[in-house]
């Protein structure tokens, strides 16, 4: 396992000196990608040679590695989203099919592409027969003497006595893959790997070199690296995977693993000194890229120390590409290998973050800090969705105190602990201010403690004033997602707070899905579909963001010349007013950034709502709407007086609506709405950056199909002063994907209020 509290250099300055560009990262990996297929040869892969040649040497690709180039060729295009049914892609698959490979840096790397692919027949032999061939590789410590290769390490190919740690880590990787896709491998062998790993790790700095420091002599005096202590902590966190460490842990705090965090200390301690280093000493700059990348994959870390892995890496690689789209660092790998490198990680570090932990622990009162006793319960589940739902996905450690924009990343926020949630001010401000931005919390009562659940009920309440009830069975959730919850053999007990449009927190008091994803009981199949059922609600099932995507924009209070002023009245009355006040809030981000123009909200009781500067409000709300008779007459003598008010039913709730439709037309005489013409002036700036109107799912199977606006509208003295939508906009102003709401997309919502308010305040 590996322990997220690493302590580095308190002097390390952070590897971050500019903002990542992802447009350009796009574009060096379609450049990437490219350049690769322009190296594909005629027969259709990336050899050198027809068949591997005996006489050359086990560690080349034209010898013991042979296969090994269109391995890694295919898996870094398919990592970077080609599809396998490409016909340039289908014939190198089927060229690695049927390969004699035999060496274990090619052979880890065919079962790297078979777990890119599904799963069938053909590939369960492939995979087979690979680990078998790397399992039987491995040295037993006992053959030639003195020199003999360390239990535990590996060769280049059958019949080899030398070992490297690289190689080691290259088995661990394949057998990995192989396990991944079913495979079971005795405990003995992850064991024996592990026993390798342990003994060879230098025991001062906690970093590894390619050989077993104490066996090192004055010919073969290896440098610890960066590289190969990222090598050691894949690694490890494989095996642990595997072993002993994957048992559920009930009340044990946060396990440690003092190996791992000595070496991440080296690794956050040297980051900036030889990451990428061309001058140092066997740096391999893109294999090392290539390792830091699967650390903070498997990890979760973002970071190590004050470094972030992608950012930096990615940095690098869209600053050192050359013309042709290619990489190559000097002394390191081929121009070939870097390339595959430099897409591999380009590509799998932005793939979609399905679910964040929340480390609580520097944000909470608490003596203890239990918020990882299932060290690997994320990880597990997120490689589970992967798998079931067929796409990449990654999941992330996240500190508490992390800014809203990266807490925002992710559609899930999971919390998990034994022992109650006691968070400081800042703590619970965070998570209201993720909620209110659209993200869904989900807490998992580690060995079904009352105290964690208590805690999450008194803290949802507080931040929000609604109450937690059982989850209704019809919802969205179990009812419109890949797995039905009326097939379930036993069903967790799922509490949840809505806000009448939504659901913020989910709370699993009694199941403790996390035992279930730490041990990997893929037996119990409920806890698994229902977080699949879960993540997909947050997303409508496909709307999920790469990293540097995200609907969410950071406030700012600096502009170009600020062009105009709009001040809307936010009404308050007896109900559920504001449900999603995160929407204004984007609402005035994205006018600023586009428009210059600075949007002021302010919260109006409905009885003192009077036409001066403000000249627009906005009502809206769940379930009913009663207004009181002086809410009645401040409300018609500001339209009256030539205020314009703006109401929508937020998630399109339709006793909101049956409400205003009754209420709001009596109010000024009249007997229903009537619809806004498309193409009216309130609606001319709808059609800026998008090229049509859409809606969320749930709309479309009230609504029917439609591509144009269903506002409706109530005259005054031949004026639009009340416009209506029956359909929700503001949980779309918010930005989030969330199933089950009757309104337009975001991208929609966004667009029609933007253009009402531009026009009204003309």
């Amino acid at each position: 396992m590996l322990s997220p509290n690493l302590q580095s250099d308190a002097n390390a300055e952070p590897a971050q000196a500019a903002l990542v560009d992802f447009k350009r990262i796009d574009a060096s990996i379609t450049q990437g990608v490219a350049w690769i297929y322009s190296r594909q040869n005629a027969a259709g892969n990336w050899e050198d040679a027809p068949a591997a040649d005996p006489q050359a040497r086990a560690g080349f690709t034209s010898g013991g590695q042979w296969g090994g180039s269109t391995a890694l060729a295919v898996y870094a295009l398919l990592s970077a989203g080609e599809s396998p049914q490409d016909p340039r892609l289908k014939t190198a698959i089927d060229f690695l099919f049927d390969a004699d490979i035999k060496g274990v840096y090619a052979l880890a790397m065919r079962l790297q592409v078979c777990n890119k692919l599904p799963l069938s027949d053909r590939i369960k032999k492939v995979v087979a027969r690979d680990a078998q061939l790397i399992g039987t590789m491995m040295h037993d410590g006992k053959a030639g003497g003195a020199g003999a290769a360390p239990l535990g390490t590996w060769p280049y190919a059958p019949g080899e006595r030398a070992y490297s740690l690289s190689r080691g880590n290259y088995a661990a990787l394949g057998l990995w893959a192989a396990a991944q896709m079913g495979l079971e491998l005795r405990a003995e062998v992850w064991l024996t790997m592990e026993k390798a790993w342990l003994e060879s790790q230098d025991p001062k700095t906690g970093g590894w070199t390619y050989t077993y420091p104490q066996l090192n002599d004055s010919r073969d005096k290896y440098p610890i690296t960066i590289g190969m202590t990222a090598a050691g902590v894949a690694s490890l966190a494989i095996i642990a995977d595997y072993t002993t460490d994957k048992r559920p842990r009930d009340a044990s705090n946060n396990p440690i693993n003092p190996p791992v965090d000595r070496a991440m200390k080296y690794v956050a301690d040297n980051f900036l000194r030889e990451v990428g280093n061309e001058e140092l000493p066997r740096s391999f700059a893109f294999a090392t890229l290539y390792s830091l990348e699967r650390v903070g994959l498997t990890s979760g870390l973002a970071q190590f120390g004050p470094h972030d892995w992608y950012d930096f890496g990615a940095r690098y690689l869209t600053s050192s590409q050359e013309r042709g789209g290619s990489w190559n660092a000097k002394g390191s790998g081929t121009q070939f290998t870097d390339t595959c490198f430099g897409v591999l990680l380009l590509s799998r570090g932005r793939v979609p973050l399905a679910i964040a932990k929340l480390d609580y622990s520097k944000t909470t009162t608490a003596k203890r800090n239990p918020w990882n006793n299932r060290p690997r319960d994320a990880a597990n589940l997120t490689r589970w969705i992967s798998k079931t739902f067929e796409r990449d996905f990654r999941w992330q450690i996240i500190d508490a105190k992390a800014e809203v924009s990266r807490l925002i990343e992710s559609p899930i926020l999971y919390i998990a602990g034994d022992d109650a949630v006691a968070l400081d001010d800042t703590g619970k401000q965070k998570i209201k201010a993720y909620i209110e931005a659209g993200g869904l919390v989900v807490v998992n009562a580690d060995s079904s403690n009352r105290r964690i659940a208590q805690s999450i009920e008194k803290l949802g309440t507080e931040l929000f004033g609604f109450e937690f009830r059982d989850l209704p069975q019809d919802h969205s959730i179990y009812t419109q997602q890949s797995f039905v919850r009326t097939k379930w053999a036993a069903k967790p007990q799922v509490k949840a707070l809505s806000n009448g449009v939504r659901e913020l927190i989910i709370l699993l008091p009694s199941s403790d899905v996390g035992s279930v994803f730490q041990a990997y009981n893929t037996k119990r199949v409920e806890p698994w579909q229902l977080l699949a059922n879960i993540l997909s609600y947050t997303a409508s099932r496909e709307h999920y963001y790469r990293r540097g995507e995200s609907y969410y924009v950071v406030p700012s209070e600096t502009a170009g010349t600020i062009s105009k002023r709009i001040d809307v009245a936010r009404l308050s009355y007896s109900g559920n007013y504001d449900p999603e006040p995160g929407g204004f809030r984007r609402l005035s981000a994205v006018l600023l950034r586009d428009d210059g123009v600075k949007l002021t909200v302010s919260p109006t009781k409905a009885a003192e709502l009077k036409f001066g500067e403000t000249k627009i409000a906005h009502l809206t709300g769940t379930q009913t709407l009663e207004l009181s008779q002086p809410q009645r007459d401040a409300i018609k003598a500001f339209v009256s007086a030539g205020g314009l008010l703006l109401i929508d039913s937020a998630g399109g709730d339709s006793g909101f609506a049956a409400a205003v439709e009754k209420e709001i037309p009596q109010l000024f005489g009249s007997k229903s709405f009537s619809p806004v013409p498309t193409d009216h002036a309130m609606l001319k700036g709808l059609a800026s950056g998008e090229t049509k109107v859409t809606f969320r799912d749930a709309a479309a199977k009230v609504i029917g199909t439609a591509d144009a606006p269903r506002l409706q509208m109530l005259l005054i003295n031949d004026r639009p002063a009340i416009i209506y939508s029956r359909e929700d906009l503001s949980a779309g102003l918010v930005g989030f994907q969330h199933d089950g709401i009757v309104g337009y997309s975001p991208s929609t919502a966004t667009a029609i209020v933007r253009s009402i308010l531009l026009w009204a305040s003309k």
